[in-house]
């Protein structure tokens, strides 16, 4: 199971609104809307022996300059590598029939770490430095790395 929190924020590091459309999976007790609470608390995970990688569609209610993601990994739950993609439409007409399939383009990546050193017990806090103009946002989390916690 893979499992992630996100916290977006602007240029000015100002927070906006924005939803969660979807993810390939979900945990009935951590499902995708939990990201939305802005708790340090459960978070979301995929589904126990899930398929990979997992995805996370993110829509924001305009587009926006993004400048910066922070993301917080589980302490025994962590993606090998989590790959950031993004899309901005030509103009604010354009008509997206299925956020899955729109042409977005690969910003980046973040490789975890395995938490073998804190014997896991210690969540890792990233914070993605990026300036892209969107509309969606693409997560894909990586397999997860394996550990005695984890199986």
């Amino acid at each position: 199971m893979s499992k992630s929190s996100t916290d977006l924020t602007s240029q000015y590091q100002i927070p906006f609104s924005y939803r969660l459309l979807a993810s390939t999976s979900e945990d009935l007790e951590h499902p995708l809307n939990s990201l939305l609470s802005g708790q340090r608390g459960n978070g979301w995970l995929s589904s126990r022996y899930c398929t990979y990688p997992q995805l996370i569609y993110l829509q924001f209610e305009r587009p926006i300059n993004l400048r910066q993601i922070n993301i917080i990994i589980h302490e025994t739950n962590i993606p090998s590598e989590i790959k950031i993609y993004a899309y901005n439409p030509s103009s604010k007409d354009e008509y997206v029939p299925n956020f899955k399939r729109l042409p977005y383009i690969y910003v980046g990546f973040i490789k975890a770490d395995t938490n073998t050193r804190s014997n896991f017990k210690l969540r890792e806090y990233r914070k993605i430095f990026i300036d892209i103009n969107c509309l969606y946002l693409k997560l894909e989390l990586g397999r997860n790395y394996m550990n005695r916690i984890n199986i």
